[in-house]
């Protein structure tokens, strides 16, 4: 018999258990790196894919096995992906969780998502970051920071009806190519209910707690080095007229 929780990342080997969710598609729950090269065509070299090696497969199903040891799921968690920007990193988008009783949530059953008793959304927004242009994807800097966090769940006993507004997150940013934390505001229920049409809430306007606030100090002035040396087996060697202008491509700060 199975003991401890069970997750489950990127593709599973079978998976049909959310109605009209596109969670099987690889592209969204598995981060690829591409290895491209030139080809050559009538007045125009072409840049084009020629391999995709996955390098982070991520969480999209966690759940309990069944005491039984047959091939139902208990307290089963659904994690969505989406694709966002051109980085070709994959987002969580939502949590799903608590699915009916009178289910069994094996992994041939379809659960429709609305019958799921809580939901978490996460929304991201883009803010570029230095450095993305020109970096492998297994290297690259999330390009897309989160902004809102809906948090949602059906009232006891009324299971057909829509999820409600349980609380939201606000976060703000501040900086340019590099996003930082500014403040984030909790919103909690609304004098009148709040509910989600299709899996998502309408725009509100209640009452927030006071934010939280983040205040960020400037770094030190960066020390200007006069040569840059390369390690031994470096074979380029430019010429006197030459100039290199050091590109941090991954906003690393020359870090190894």
């Amino acid at each position: 018999m199975p003991e401890g929780e069970i997750l489950e990342l990127g593709l599973p080997e079978e998976w049909s258990s959310l109605k009209g969710a596109i969670t099987a598609d690889p592209d969204a729950s598995v981060d690829y790196d591409e290895i491209t090269s030139l080809v050559a065509k009538p007045d125009v070299r072409e840049t084009v894919v020629t391999q995709r090696i996955p390098f982070r497969w991520n969480l999209v199903r966690r759940y309990d096995p069944s005491p039984s040891g047959d091939n139902t799921s208990k307290n089963v968690i659904f994690y969505l992906w989406s694709k966002l920007g051109s980085s070709g990193l994959g987002y969580l988008t939502d949590v799903y969780y608590s699915p009916p009783v009178s289910i069994a949530t094996n992994r041939t059953r379809t659960i429709a998502l609305n019958s799921l008793a809580h939901h978490i959304h996460l929304a991201w927004e883009f803010i570029p970051q230095a450095g993305n242009r020109y970096t492998p994807v297994w290297r690259a800097k999330p390009d897309f920071t989160l902004t809102n966090i809906d948090v949602t769940s059906k009232r006891y006993g009324f299971a057909n009806s829509p999820r409600e507004l349980v609380r939201r997150y606000h976060l703000t940013y501040t900086g340019n190519q590099r996003a930082y934390l500014q403040s984030f505001h909790m919103q909690g229920r609304c004098p009148d209910r709040i509910e989600e049409v299709n899996e998502r809430l309408p725009n509100t306007a209640c009452k927030r707690l006071p934010a939280v606030t983040m205040r960020w100090s400037l770094p030190e002035n960066n020390k200007n080095h006069e040569a840059l040396l390369a390690e031994q087996g470096f074979s380029f060697e430019p010429s006197n007229d030459s100039h290199l202008v050091p590109l941090d491509v991954d906003a690393d700060a020359f870090q190894i």
